[in-house]
């Protein structure tokens, strides 16, 4: 009988002041019967239609349509078919990200593009989060240009930004990927020093521990994912090497402690000792399943 009345209510006058209100009741009541289609239209027509004022209590019945229908093709066409300009609000709740997981990276860089055009001053966040998806859909270039166009906005104005270090973080992340060591140092321990500041000095705030982490870990290299140049780093590594490395690592072939890999690669022991603390091998064994035997 509500979504009744709340149809009517909008079809007789939808010019009322307090349209943007039916839309979000009658939004719900479609939620809470079920019928998530029409939920999910009327709710981004009120988060609209309010400039994003309803975003926080709003915002969130989106994501949950989508995690509580992950199969249904008439939702997923439904949020893929959304006009930017109704879900760019929900990046306020930080579900920019959850949608550049589920529709696709173009999609999310267009919602943030409509997002800087209505609110231009937080286009620093905004440029910042077009950065940070870049880097998560590894397209590092571009990542980088976005996250230097959201440093310049900050240094270009005297205000303070709450996520300030955030974006010098992920440019130190951008540069690892980019094999920019140095510049990635510079990014990390300025970002660390941000948070330090950000957190009070709160050195097992989870943010702090994961910068200090990735700082401490910048110069080990990662045998699951190391480039060529990082393997010429080691000492002992030639070009030869590093190549069967990568194509052996290409067909399948895994390390899973620096004994194996020493000995496949003919690592002095002297060397071995001082490059040990260097290498990480993250991926780990698998425990080999058997048949229990009674005796």
């Amino acid at each position: 009988m509500q979504i009744k009345e709340f149809s009517n209510a909008i079809n007789s006058n939808p010019n009322t002041n307090n349209l943007a209100e039916i839309f979000e009741y009658r939004g719900i009541c479609y939620y809470e019967t079920i019928e998530p289609i029409e939920a999910l239209f009327d709710i981004a027509k009120a988060i609209d239609l309010t400039k994003g004022n309803t975003v926080n209590e709003l915002g969130e019945y989106i994501r949950k349509i989508n995690e509580e229908n992950p199969n249904t093709e008439e939702i997923q066409k439904c949020i893929e078919n959304f006009n930017g300009k109704y879900l760019y609000y929900c990046i306020e709740t930080d579900n920019i990200e959850y949608f550049a997981e589920h529709l696709n990276y173009q999609n999310a860089i267009e919602l943030l593009n409509t997002a800087i055009e209505e609110k231009e001053f937080e286009k620093e966040v905004y440029t910042y989060l077009k950065g940070k998806i870049s880097y998560n859909n590894g397209d590092y270039a571009k990542a980088l240009n976005y996250l230097n166009e959201a440093i310049n906005y900050i240094e270009n104005d005297e205000g303070w930004y709450y996520h300030t270090e955030d974006i010098f973080y992920y440019r130190g992340l951008t540069y690892i990927k980019l094999n920019q060591r140095q510049n990635a140092k510079n990014d990390l321990t300025k970002a660390l020093e941000l948070a330090r500041e950000n957190n009070d000095s709160d050195k097992e705030s989870e943010k702090f521990v994961e910068y200090t982490n990735t700082l401490k870990n910048i110069d080990r290299i990662n045998i699951l994912t190391c480039s060529m140049e990082q393997l010429l780093q080691i000492e002992g590594f030639d070009e030869n090497k590093a190549t069967t490395f990568i194509k052996a690592r290409n067909e399948g072939k895994l390390y899973y402690d620096i004994d194996s890999f020493a000995q496949d690669y003919q690592i002095q022991p002297h060397i071995l000792f001082e490059i040990q603390d260097k290498l990480i091998f993250p991926q780990k064994q698998k425990n080999k399943l058997g048949r229990k035997i009674d005796w």
